[in-house]
């Protein structure tokens, strides 16, 4: 491939090396070359250390760092990287390594001598920060590496990933490799080259100056931060694994006796409270005149929808069939209010089961499966939408049963409750219009009531199956 002659040529002869992450295979040998490389790098390093990545969540790394600023008093570090993640969920698998990762040098006593900035942009009154997703790191001015691999554990080990690394081996090679760091700080500043050069010395007195002006560009100070969700505790392992996860060597070491009987332990009650509440004393409960009284206590309350909304989540912790929940609701706050309550409390107690089977069984799902679990992923994320429709509109099993083992899936949150939102709501709404009507249906249904009812439900269908198409479309698009 030649060279384009509108790019001038500003280094020859330097000499390159590649390093390289790749998983050859399940037992376990991973070409570490990414890892092994960058550690040298900062083992060798004296002067100044430029980095600008995408990730940074590999501990070990950070511990090098440290550990090399401890034994070498005058080095210095600045490090560039994006103020947030490109996504929630990234985020949410993400935030809790960076901020491991920050706190390393403050356990470690040389916080003081490293900066973690984001870039700015600005006009007039507004600011915005911009994404960084490049992967480059600068040595004292003689390693320059720029590759795929970022600073998180998946690129030092479960990634496969290519840096090429150019050490200087010249004063020509050492002026270059200088150059393009200065630059790169100049760009993010809204400086000139010559000015990065002149103040070397005192870098980061620099950056706070330009961060205290009115500029176009700047640089800002990255805080440590961890979540505490739930959520972010558990994806952060599986998003940015240390090693292959290998889950069908995992699965093979899942079988066990108290594995099943955990499993069969929470099938056997779910199903048990579902025929509790239809074949035992506590069927009396279940009536919805009885419910629809108890709502109506709060009818003309503002709490009453609140009430209304609490006693879904309390119903779909007990597996309480959630058709008597919403016949009781239309009848006590009226059709449209009902509806809005009624939808809010099914959105709700959906959502916080879902959580909960995802809490409990996301991961362990994942290792029962095996190496098929990427095909299943593979197929529920096309779609999800259109099968928990499905699902909701034709109740093969109790609503609470189906939001926990939708939790346990690998099916997407977004899915799950757009899914549940567009199978529910025919369903809602006829049973806030229609109220005790609907319910007698359901109990005397004629043959002819339910072709129609089936017509309803293909005519409804088609519509949601239209419309997962289109979006799918447009994904596919962008």
């Amino acid at each position: 491939m030649r060279w384009p002659a509108n790019v001038p040529v500003e280094a020859e002869h330097l000499p390159v090396g590649i390093a390289r992450t790749e998983v050859v295979c399940p037992a376990g040998s991973t070409i570490k070359e990414v890892e092994r490389s960058l550690t040298a790098a900062i083992r060798s390093a004296t002067s100044f250390v430029y980095i600008e990545n995408q990730f940074t969540s590999a501990t070990k790394i950070a511990r090098e760092l440290a550990q090399q600023m401890l034994r070498v008093p005058s080095l210095r570090v600045l490090v560039v990287t994006p103020k947030l993640h490109s996504s929630w969920l990234e985020s949410q698998a993400m935030q809790n390594g960076r901020g491991a990762f920050i706190d390393c040098f403050s356990e470690a006593g040389v916080a003081d001598r490293i900066r973690f900035v984001y870039p700015v942009s600005r006009s007039e009154d507004a600011e915005a920060a911009v994404m960084v997703h490049s992967k480059l790191m600068i040595v004292d001015d003689r390693i320059l590496r720029v590759g795929s691999a970022n600073l998180n554990n998946r690129s030092m080990g479960a990634d496969s990933e290519c840096d090429l690394i150019f050490e200087a081996a010249s004063d020509q090679h050492r002026n270059f490799i200088a150059s393009v760091r200065r630059r790169l700080i100049a760009h993010f500043c809204g400086l000139d080259e010559l000015t990065i050069t002149q103040n070397e010395d005192h870098l980061f007195a620099l950056l706070d100056d330009v961060a205290g002006t009115d500029g176009a560009k700047t640089l800002r100070e990255v805080g440590s931060s961890v979540l505490t969700s739930t959520l972010a505790t558990m994806v952060q392992p599986v998003a940015d694994p240390e090693r292959p996860l290998h889950l069908e060597r995992a699965a093979s070491r899942m079988w066990s006796t108290k594995t099943l009987m955990g499993i069969a332990s929470i099938t056997v009650a779910l199903f048990g409270l579902t025929m509790a509440w239809s074949y035992t004393p506590l069927s009396d409960f279940t009536d919805a005149p009885h419910i629809s009284a108890l709502l109506s206590a709060y009818s003309q309350s503002i709490w009453g929808p609140l009430f209304a909304i609490a006693a879904f989540v309390v119903g779909g912790l007990v597996v309480f069939p959630v058709l008597v929940l919403i016949a009781a609701t239309a009848a006590a706050l009226g059709p449209w209010l009902g509806f809005i309550t009624a939808m809010a409390g099914v959105l709700l107690s959906a959502f916080i089961l879902f959580a909960i089977g995802r809490g409990l069984g996301r991961q362990r799902l994942q290792q029962l499966l095996g190496r098929r679990a990427a095909r299943i992923q593979e197929r529920v994320v096309g779609k999800g939408i259109l099968a928990v429709v499905v699902i909701r509109m034709v109740p093969i099993a109790p609503f609470s049963v189906v939001n926990v083992v939708a939790g346990a899936s690998t099916l997407p949150l977004r899915d799950f409750m757009v899914g549940t939102l567009l199978g529910m709501m025919p369903g809602i709404l006829a049973m806030a219009v229609l109220g005790a009507q609907i319910a007698d249906f359901a109990r005397n249904a004629s043959w002819s009531n339910i072709l129609l009812l089936a017509l309803a439900f293909l005519g409804w269908l088609g519509i949601c199956a239209g419309a997962q198409f289109v979006a799918t479309w447009l994904a596919g698009r962008r």
